[in-house]
């Protein structure tokens, strides 16, 4: 079935996750660029998603190999992943080879958690900006926009972890991360697998077409 499935165009196949998942994974699948992965210089952009997982895993306990992630639910409205970035095996040039926390949720919940965005200077690089109040405000005035387009919108952050802080052999507290990170947002070696969930870098804004569920049509008569 996994091959069956893999042989389809990416916009047939089934995917795990609700429907922003699935919208996300359309999206971004044609629009990859061969520096962060994929076999796209070889003209299969089919797989490229694929390939970059399989270069980035996510980092795993190495005691019970659960994965160092925080799932998603209606209480913190956002998830995160810490992923192994061997980004130098794509673009030696550019190689970093580091631990990189990902951020993805509402934009009310990641939005406070930046302290820096990504841009584009004058000769089209990006780079890391301060996000002051004319980024927030341009910010907050896209999410209000698309979502008066009654779409839903999805804010994303990260954090490219410093290698002399963060190894990758050591643990990562993404279980009991409630308990400890309200009232501890910058770095301390007093608490065990603390990671930073604060001064993100603000990655960007995606706004997904959210249409009405099949037989909403009937809910809405019914509370009628």
């Amino acid at each position: 079935m996994v091959a069956e499935e893999k042989a389809k165009r990416y916009m047939k196949r089934n995917t795990k996750g609700d429907a922003s998942e699935t919208g996300l994974i359309r999206f971004i699948t044609p629009v990859l660029m061969a520096e962060y992965g994929g076999p796209i210089e070889k003209g299969d952009m089919e797989n490229a998603l694929e390939q970059i997982r399989a270069d980035n895993p996510i980092l795993r306990d190495q005691d019970d190999n659960t994965e160092y992630a925080i799932p998603f639910n209606s209480n913190i409205k956002f998830n995160l992943l810490i992923r192994d970035m061997n980004v130098a095996q794509r673009n030696p040039q550019t190689a970093k080879d580091n631990i990189t926390v990902f951020v993805k949720g509402a934009p009310e919940k990641i939005l406070k958690r930046v302290s820096k965005v990504l841009a584009r200077d004058p000769l089209g690089k990006i780079i890391e900006e301060p996000y002051d109040e004319i980024q927030e405000f341009e910010t907050e005035a896209a999410n209000s926009r698309f979502g008066l387009m009654g779409e839903r919108v999805l804010a994303f952050a990260r954090a490219e972890l410093d290698p002399a802080l963060f190894k990758k052999g050591q643990k990562f507290d993404t279980k009991t991360w409630a308990d400890w990170e309200p009232n501890n947002k910058s770095y301390t070696a007093d608490i065990p697998g603390w990671f930073p969930m604060h001064g993100l870098t603000l990655v960007g804004l995606v706004s997904l077409n959210d249409p009405p569920r099949p037989k909403v049509d009937v809910s809405v008569d019914l509370c009628r």
